[in-house]
């Protein structure tokens, strides 16, 4: 067995890896789009359960002096800059569009991500990482409550999947 496939095979899908300080202008504008999106959710009476958006500058302008390492861990980022993913909580379901996924939370309204035997209602600035081809989701809280991160396409570390 590679010694990348025994990292991969030791991280546990969900649980939090790690803790960036997030510029402000991060969290304040990720609070705002966090907003914007569930009164958005309520206006549709919820009828999208995930929503992704683009990149925006306020986001990506030196990100990539605060983005996680995950090479130590078998994997590497893939050539996608990734998209913001926001729910005001999905059922378990598996997308499959990626496979690994980095995602650095933005912002969250005490919602809880689970995959697997981790259950976690992640803070802004925790990173993990999950697998779309495999069952997650994200339960959803009482009264108003939005979970927004950055996903970011991983793929094992020496082996270009695509």
């Amino acid at each position: 067995m590679s010694s990348s496939r025994r990292l991969v095979n030791a991280v546990v899908m969900g649980q939090t890896q790690g803790f960036i300080n997030l510029p402000e202008a991060v969290l304040e504008n990720s609070l705002k789009l966090a907003r914007d999106f569930y009164r958005g959710a309520v206006e549709s009476d919820f009828s999208e359960c995930v929503e992704t958006y683009s990149l925006p500058p306020w986001l990506t302008q030196g990100a990539e002096d605060w983005i996680p390492s995950v090479e130590h861990m078998g994997f590497e980022r893939t050539k996608s800059g990734g998209e913001i993913v926001a729910t005001a909580g999905v059922d378990q379901h598996i997308d499959g569009a990626h496979g690994y996924v980095l995602l650095i939370v933005l912002h969250n309204d005490g919602l809880k991500f689970k995959q697997g035997r981790a259950s976690h209602a992640h803070k802004a600035g925790e990173w993990y990482i999950f697998n779309d081809r495999e069952n997650h989701g994200v339960k959803e809280v009482r009264g108003e409550g939005a979970y927004i991160g950055w996903a970011l396409p991983l793929q094992l570390k020496n082996n270009k999947m695509k």
